[in-house]
Parts: C-alpha cells; sequence; structure tokens
C-alpha cells in the first residue's frame, strides 16, 4: 500500500491479490475509485497526471468529480457537481436547466420573419371567414412589422421626396407609412411608401370605393452606396377607381391630398 498527498489530494493505492494481482484499488480524497490497471507506481503516476488535467481544465468544466479537487478550492452546485466557488456549474444537466430557465429573447430579425409567417397564415383565411380575435392578431402583427421595418438599413435613409410627401400627407390628416426591405434582405435595399384616406362617411355614397391609396417605391438598384430613386410608376386605389391601378406623379398625389383633407386622421 501507498499514500502520498499530491496538491492537496491524499491518495491511496492498494495492490490486488488473488484474482486482483496486477491491478490496485485507489482511494482519492475518501472516494473510492475503484480498481486500476498497473502496480501501485505505475498507479500512483496515472492519477498524478488525472490531477494535473483536473487543474488544467478547471473545476466547473464538469469532467471530474469534487474528489479530484484539493478541498477548500471548490463548492457544491445544488446537485452535488463541483463548480468554482461563486461560479457556475459547467455539469451538462445544469446547463441545460439554465438554458430552459433563461427567457428567450429573440432577435428583430427572427421577429420579423415571425410576424411575416403569422399574417401570410392568417390571410390565407377569408376576410369574411376571419373571427375578430384573427383579425386583431393581423392587425398588432401589421402594425408591429411595419415599425420593424420602418428603420432605414445601415448607410440608408428616408429619400427626400417620399418624406416631403409623407410630411405633406400627415399635415392634411392622411396616414402614411415608410416600410423597408425585410430585416436580414441580403439583396439591394428598397423603401415602399404609402399615404392614404378614408373617404368621409357624407361623401362615400358618390364615390364606387370608400378610400384613396398610394405606394411608391424608391429603390437603391443602380445607385451609389446609401442613395435610393423612384422605381416604377407605383400603384394606386381611388374612391372613383377601386381597383388597383398605376399611381399618377407625386405631385398629382399631393393635389389629391390637399383637395380632401381629413380634420381626423382616419385609417386607410
Amino acid at each position: 500500500m501507498k499514500r502520498e498527498t499530491y496538491k492537496g489530494r491524499k491518495i491511496k493505492v492498494v495492490a490486488g491479490r488473488g484474482n486482483g494481482f496486477g491491478r490496485t484499488r485507489v482511494t482519492l480524497n475518501g472516494v473510492e475509485l475503484g480498481s486500476w490497471m498497473g502496480d501501485e507506481d505505475k498507479t500512483l503516476r496515472s492519477i498524478r497526471g488525472s490531477i494535473d488535467h483536473a487543474d488544467e481544465v478547471g473545476v466547473s468544466s464538469a469532467r471530474y468529480g469534487a474528489e479530484w479537487y484539493a478541498p477548500g478550492t471548490y463548492e457544491l452546485c445544488d446537485e452535488g457537481h463541483a463548480k468554482e466557488i461563486g461560479g457556475e456549474c459547467g455539469h451538462s444537466w445544469c446547463v441545460e436547466q439554465r438554458a430552459k430557465l433563461a427567457p428567450v429573447v429573440e432577435t428583430s430579425e427572427a421577429e420579423s420573419e415571425r410576424l411575416a409567417y403569422d399574417m401570410a397564415r392568417l390571410r390565407r383565411i377569408h376576410p369574411s371567414e376571419r373571427t375578430e380575435a384573427q383579425r386583431e392578431e393581423l392587425r398588432v402583427a401589421n402594425a408591429r412589422l411595419v415599425e420593424l421595418c420602418s428603420v432605414p438599413p445601415e448607410g440608408y435613409s428616408t429619400p427626400k421626396a417620399a418624406a416631403d410627401l409623407m410630411a405633406f400627407a400627415e399635415s392634411h390628416g392622411w396616414r402614411t407609412s415608410a416600410v423597408w426591405t425585410a430585416l436580414g434582405y441580403e439583396g439591394e435595399p428598397f423603401l415602399t411608401v404609402q399615404v392614404g384616406h378614408l373617404v368621409g362617411d357624407e361623401s362615400r355614397e358618390q364615390y364606387r370605393g370608400d378610400r384613396w391609396v398610394y405606394s411608391l417605391t424608391w429603390h437603391s438598384r443602380d445607385c451609389a452606396p446609401g442613395k435610393t430613386r423612384r422605381f416604377g410608376q407605383g400603384t394606386a386605389q381611388t374612391p372613383d377607381k377601386p381597383a388597383t391601378h398605376g399611381a399618377p406623379s407625386v405631385k398629382a398625389i399631393r393635389d389629391v391630398i390637399a383637395a380632401n383633407p381629413a380634420a381626423v386622421s382616419d385609417a386607410a
């Protein structure tokens, strides 16, 4: 039998007899480690090597049990695993439990993808068949998605013509929105601007439709970095022509807005 203290660990190695010949039994810091192959000297060398490695990887690595560390250099977690004093346990079970309890932080990009999926799912339901809860879910999802995509991509800003149109529309009580490409989009960024206004109740009977909605796009295609320009004609829906059709010029849209102000901003 051999005993020694190595780096604060108490080791006892006992040579086997009879059927245990050629093997040893090891006790480390009072914990029985079972049978080891080899004589006492070889087993001691192996134990010392394992202690050195335990110190190298650290107690919170969970690679070794508490018996492999010097008393006073570690503490036990609630599950009985050795860990650094004041630190977090590195045992896989404890790590998994912390992950389950940790609040899930959704990135803006992931939220945008989820909202787009939710809206596509809800829009597959015919409007006449949607429940009030589904209509509210669609409204909230759309509002949040517009909010997320209203921030220009890095290096870009809202073009002056678009900003001026929205400011003019808002000053006349019209609703506006400015939506950039989806978060995480890797192509050429573009901006879609909408201005709109509902026809007043007192005038609704004289029109085929109930709203003005103009949608215009500014695209970065073939532009210098950070720049955009009008792309395509855009689309329009008007009380006298409710089917979607080509939008007029920005000046013509401003004339329509000026001729049809809203005292109170209505949803478009």
